[in-house]
């Protein structure tokens, strides 16, 4: 069983924050501009040190949506990280693929995958791992999950999409610097819906928990697990993780374990869309119910 999650910049890789995780993704793949972003080579030698002095493996993500002119500098980064000893890439971007030549790849969430094909398309391109759309439902991750590797979310806001525009600075014109502005998420109550925006991304205000879910998830043979992390600080991430190496362990039964993670949650519990739902929504398996 693996469990990983991203990790922004060098400041907040701190040994609390990584110490339950097996693999760690270097960077936030959603702004270049981010202040700090190891995903744009700041830091980068000292984060992959850090990293592996842990024990930890270490994937640099790279920008999810570059325009021709990003990709001179993306490939001098990729061209150092390969000499670094990164285990692989993180890519969301599929022109980026050619330009890794001998470190493993992972399909990152903004791929935007949602069949197999599309996954036999991404091996036939060394990519050893994907991550599945968030809209999927689980019985259709299944499916892909017998072409190849799958990178399963279990917790955390899901982000729901991005731009290549900032949403605080280019379209509502807000002053102030990028880390004041991007530190903490803006959130949006629309009805039952719960939005938040991360500058380039929205994502749920709701919180994906598959605690409850999880002996079904590992007898299913999923191996490679992520918690979402973007804006997290590192008491969410030490808390969560924990409580997610604890079930697995037999430590804590699932009813304590969502107990203690909807106590990290700003606005409550959900699935996802894995069961064919409105992503806010949360069923638990003790009654089936939405809640």
């Amino acid at each position: 069983m693996e469990l990983a999650t991203h990790i922004a910049t060098v400041k907040t890789l701190t040994d609390r924050a990584i110490k339950n995780f097996d693999t760690i993704y270097l960077g936030d793949p959603t702004c270049p501009k981010f202040p700090g972003n190891i995903s744009s080579g700041n830091d980068l030698d000292r984060a992959v040190d850090r990293v592996k002095k842990l024990g930890k493996k270490c994937y640099l993500s790279l920008y999810a949506v570059p325009r021709t002119d990003d990709f001179k500098w993306m490939e001098t980064l990729i061209e150092k990280a390969e000499k670094l000893p990164i285990d692989g890439f993180e890519v969301h971007n599929m022109g980026l693929l050619r330009l890794i030549k001998s470190k493993d790849i992972h399909a990152g969430l903004f791929i935007n995958l949602y069949t197999k094909q599309t996954a036999d398309l991404l091996k036939q391109f060394g990519t050893s791992r994907v991550f599945p759309n968030p809209e999927l439902a689980l019985e259709e991750i299944d499916i892909i999950k017998k072409s190849v590797q799958i990178t399963m979310p279990i917790n955390g806001n899901i982000p729901l999409g991005i731009s290549d525009h900032c949403f605080f600075i280019d379209e509502l014109k807000m002053e102030g610097s990028c880390e004041t502005l991007c530190r903490t998420p803006k959130w949006l109550k629309q009805d039952e819906w719960q939005l938040g925006n991360i500058g380039r991304a929205p994502i749920s205000g709701y919180e994906l928990c598959m605690a409850e879910y999880m002996s079904d998830l590992l007898k299913s043979n999923y191996q490679f697990f992520y918690i979402y992390s973007f804006r997290r600080d590192e008491v969410y991430l030490e808390t969560a993780s924990s409580i997610y190496r604890d079930l697995i362990e037999g430590k804590i039964d699932e009813i304590y374990a969502v107990r203690e993670l909807s106590m990290l949650a700003k606005f409550g519990l959900c699935n996802g869309y894995f069961f064919k739902q409105s992503g806010y929504k949360y069923i638990s398996k003790r009654n089936k119910e939405a809640i």
